[in-house]
């Protein structure tokens, strides 16, 4: 998992073996806690079809998903990393 603010470009990686829906909100937590503890809050997380399953608990978390193709949260990781 891959996290990148549009703005500030703060990032986070996160290597995930077993993407059940527990584990994939406990990394998404994770995530938010380190954006939280710099002071900012996450509203959207762009994601393939794979993070689905974790709709109705980033709602409750108020932070919206998008979910997208493969190829194209692939191609935002290549532009962000800058390959």
């Amino acid at each position: 998992m891959f996290s990148t603010s549009r703005n500030i470009h703060f990032g986070t990686a996160k290597l995930i073996h077993n993407k059940t829906k527990t584990r994939i909100m406990t990394s998404i937590r994770q995530v938010v806690w380190k954006y939280h503890a710099r002071g900012f809050r996450i509203c959207n997380i762009l994601a393939d079809v794979g993070f689905e399953c974790t709709r109705d608990e980033l709602s409750k978390m108020v932070v919206m998903l998008n979910v997208t193709s493969r190829m194209n949260t692939s191609q935002k990781l290549n532009d962000t990393l800058g390959q």
